[in-house]
């Protein structure tokens, strides 16, 4: 089933393409501020009641989750430049001790260059097992990967991926995103793109 989340709006109006094949070499701040997140992610506390996590690689990186918490929700958007979905599933352990009500994760998009879309969806459907199983009360949501053009082997198992997500009967976010939507790189989300994932 498709999904439609209105709390999730338009984000920034733009952010940097990060070098590299998969999507976001990261930059000097994030680097900068690594040992500062780790240790965030790490920390056990609860999150508040209702609260939302947004977790992905760096396609993710123009939804600011400032803009999206409201009085009875709490956002939290987690960003791991050019994580593959293996490293996603590691980020999250520690998350899952906070006990988020919900979770939507997006990820797939920096393993289309060495893996077939088969592979990257028994990796998903595995990482939402692996979570369901540890929260059974946590909502999870699978985020179809985002358009790129950069590599042609990437560009077709994003498709073919996107393809065997949407043929699942499965909590879906249907990014649909296109090429009008992704940076003169052929990889990163434009502000048309960003705007549309954050709808």
């Amino acid at each position: 089933s498709f999904l439609y989340c209105p709390f999730i709006v338009a984000a920034a109006p733009h952010f940097l393409y990060w070098p590299g094949s998969r999507c976001g070499s990261a930059p000097a701040y994030y680097t900068a501020n690594k040992k500062l997140r780790v240790s965030q992610e790490e920390n056990n506390e609860k999150y508040p009641e209702n609260t939302i996590v947004i977790a992905g690689d760096s396609i993710i990186n123009g939804i600011m989750e400032e803009r999206l918490n409201r009085k009875d929700v709490t956002v939290k958007v987690l960003k791991f430049p050019a994580a593959d979905v293996d490293e996603l599933r590691h980020r999250l352990i520690p998350i899952l001790k906070k006990r988020p009500a919900h979770l939507f994760l997006h990820g797939g998009t920096n393993d289309a260059v060495s893996s077939t879309s088969r592979e990257i969806l028994d990796k998903l459907l595995s990482l939402k097992s692996m979570i369901i199983n540890k929260l059974p009360n946590c909502k999870v949501y699978i985020s179809t990967p985002t358009f790129r053009s950069d590599i042609g082997k990437a560009t077709l198992t994003v498709k073919q991926l996107t393809n065997h997500l949407t043929n699942l009967e499965i909590d879906l976010v249907d990014n649909r995103i296109t090429d009008h939507g992704i940076g003169r790189k052929g990889l990163q989300l434009n502000s048309m793109g960003t705007k549309q994932l954050a709808k």
